[in-house]
């Protein structure tokens, strides 16, 4: 019993412990969405961004720039952030990126794989969009739109949910043996 106590205060405090970031402010800007008819908006520091929006979409808005602008960068950067439901663990593959810069608008179309995450650079802030469901299509307008990158979190393998059920099995049984004793 002790040790399933101990695992269990373990796992909370892993859960509870949040990254540190050196400078910068993450600021949860789902609530400031608004959508009309397909199209939401939302506006950060006096500007206002618009963008085509398929639902089921939540974002997160980090006011610095989270160092450097490379792929695997940016990917670390999101696992990291612990705003949008992923782990140091999860693995995303890049999907379509653009490195130009000063751009007023985007468009990404028929995006091969599809992507659920995508690192908006505007100007010197990050803006990070989260679907729940893969998209393959999307476009923003705004000014001060420095570059994007868009990324796939990985479905898990059947291997992943053969573990977590060996593992659940494992922990029912050694309570069922301890309850008996």
């Amino acid at each position: 019993m002790k040790a399933i106590k101990y695992l269990t205060a373990a796992i909370a405090a892993a859960v509870v412990a949040a990254p540190a970031f050196a400078a910068g402010v993450w600021v949860n800007e789902t609530s400031g969405i608004s959508i009309n008819s397909g199209v939401g908006s939302i506006t950060l520091g006096g500007e206002t961004f618009t963008f085509a929006d398929s639902g089921n979409l939540s974002l997160a808005y980090y006011n610095d720039n989270p160092g450097p602008n490379s792929q695997a960068a940016i990917a670390t950067f999101i696992k990291n952030s612990g705003m949008l439901g992923l782990t140091n663990s999860t693995v995303l593959t890049n999907s379509v990126s653009d490195d130009n810069t000063a751009k007023t608008a985007f468009s990404i179309t028929n995006a091969t794989p599809a992507f659920n995450y995508l690192a908006v650079h505007l100007g010197k802030n990050e803006l990070l969009f989260h679907w729940s469901s893969k998209i393959t299509s999307f476009n923003m307008t705004g000014t001060s739109l420095s570059n994007y990158r868009a990324y796939a979190a990985p479905v898990p393998e059947p291997e992943t949910y053969a573990m977590l059920i060996a593992g659940l099995g494992l922990v029912g049984f050694m309570a069922r043996r301890r309850k008996q004793q």
